[in-house]
Order: C-alpha cells, then structure tokens, then sequence
C-alpha cells in the first residue's frame, strides 16, 4: 500500500516510498546546514547576506545588525544554490558592522565567502583597523592583484603580516576565506587549505573599530569607519566572527559544508505524487 510522509523541517537522509501510491509532503523551510557547523564554533557575529531587503541581521544573540553602505545591494547568487549575497561596485560600496566588545577576541577566527568581479589592483575583503595602532589588535585582510592574499594584524607596537604564495584567485569564482589568531599564532586558510602562518602571537583585544567588508580603514579615524581605500568589487557571502581559533581541518568543513539541507525522495513501485512546500526547488526526486 502507499505511504504518506510529512516533512517536520529536519533533514532527512533518505524518503522511500512503498509499492503503492505514496504521497510526500515536504516542509515550507530547509535546514541551515552551514548554519549549525558555524554554531559549533563559537559564534560572536554571524551575516549571511542573504537578505532580499534591509539591513543583513547577525543571528547570534548579539543581533548586531549590518549596515550597507552607498549602493551596497542584496540578493546576487550567492556560492550555493538557495544562497544569495551581498554585491559591492569597486568604487565606494562596503559593509559596515558596528564594533562590539564580544569581538574583542584573545583567540578566535573570521570567515568570508567572496567572488571578485576581477583582480586589478589591491582590494580590501575585511578591515577592522584604522591608522596607528591605538590598542592594538588592527586588522586588515586583502585581496591582491596577483590573486594572494594578504593579512595585516598589528599589537600596540607592531605589525605581522602574512601573505598565500602563488594562490592565483580567479575572479568569477566563490572562494573562502578564513583567518584565525591566538597566543600561539595566526593562520591564513583558503578553501580549506593552510596557505600562510606565523608564529607570533596576536588578539584582536584593544580594538574599538567597527568591521567593514570590502573596504579598508587603515586611514581611518578612531571609532568609525571614514578615510576608507582599497574598495572590493565583487560579491561576499556568510562573514563570520567565531570564538574558536580554527584549524585548517575545521575550517576545510565549513568550505567543504552543505548550506541547505533539503529532502531527498526515492518513490516507491507505485505513482508518486510530492509537494514541495514553499521552498519546493529544494526536493530531488529520482
């Protein structure tokens, strides 16, 4: 006989259908699968940019709200399907997230999906920085036009710099990016690959900047962002500030990650008739 299936928006790993009619259900909602990975890792701030409209929400408790700036638009393809991003001209678009004192991390990383439209010139993926060293902890991360990529983390007194060798970013292409610093060091890590280190430590504690994506405060004032350089072209997706110092094994999941956790259908010997809910692009049947 047929079998009747209602999806309650968990993921299944498999639907069979009987040998009858079977009629299968699937919920009006997917699960945030790169979601929940990220939640492992100790969020602090968390925007996928994935918003239609508006300001792109943080979905931690801090609620720590995005602001686009001059142009910055919502809603282009994001690096997964179901995934859309933030698109930024090159010319004076950014994301701006106001500082917060839980960002002021001993240890911890930051992650960022990006496509650059091209690679000319140097362009800014992340900065929370501005000029002198203040307290220490600035930090800024760029794309360079020979596809590298490039981090500037300072203390109170000094620089670290650290830069990929021949990683040759293609523009077009989604890559991910993430950075993570402690005590005992900092680490560059790209599509879940280590590509640059150091072995001198650094924090991201006596920093009172603001984060901006796609722009760099280097020249900026203490406390806001203004001054800024070195603008992105190109669109980013899912920026994250974790507590956890990643390594390169965690952060090669999170590049390696479902985003959308759907339902997968096998039907039965028998006519199969499915409703996908409202996210029914997100049912596969065979």
């Amino acid at each position: 006989g047929g079998v009747t299936f209602t999806d309650a928006s968990v993921a299944e790993t498999s639907i069979t259908g009987g040998s009858g009619n079977d009629v299968i259900t699937g919920s009006d909602s997917v699960a945030d699968a790169y979601g929940a990975l990220i939640d492992t890792h100790s969020p602090v701030g968390r925007w996928t940019l994935g918003e239609s409209s508006g300001a792109p929400a943080d979905s931690t408790s801090n609620a720590n709200a995005a602001i686009l700036q001059n142009g910055a638009s919502l809603g282009a393809a994001g690096p997964k399907t179901g995934v859309t991003a933030v698109s930024l001209d090159g010319s004076n678009d950014y994301v701006e997230i106001p500082d917060h004192s839980d960002y002021d991390l001993a240890s911890g990383s930051i992650s960022l999906w990006f496509k650059a439209d091209d690679v000319s010139g140097t362009q800014t993926l992340v900065s929370r920085d501005s000029s002198g060293y203040d307290g220490g902890g600035h930090l800024t991360v760029w794309l360079q036009s020979d596809g590298d990529i490039k981090v500037r983390h300072q203390d109170d007194t000094g620089d670290v710099y650290i830069q990929s060798n021949n990683l040759d970013v293609q523009p077009g292409e989604w890559t991910h990016m993430v950075y993570s610093w402690g005590p005992g060091g900092v680490e560059l890590i790209v599509d879940g690959v280590s590509e640059a280190s150091s072995g001198t430590g650094r924090s991201l504690a006596g920093n009172d900047e603001p984060f901006t994506l796609g722009a760099s405060q280097m020249s900026s004032g203490d406390g806001v962002a203004n001054n800024l350089t070195q603008y992105f072209e190109g669109d980013m997706a899912e920026f994250a500030v974790l507590g956890d110092q990643l390594t390169a094994a965690e952060a090669a999941a999170l590049h390696s990650a479902d985003w959308l956790e759907g339902d997968v259908i096998t039907g039965g010997a028998g006519d199969d008739a499915i409703d996908g809910g409202a996210n029914g692009g997100n049912v596969a049947v065979y």
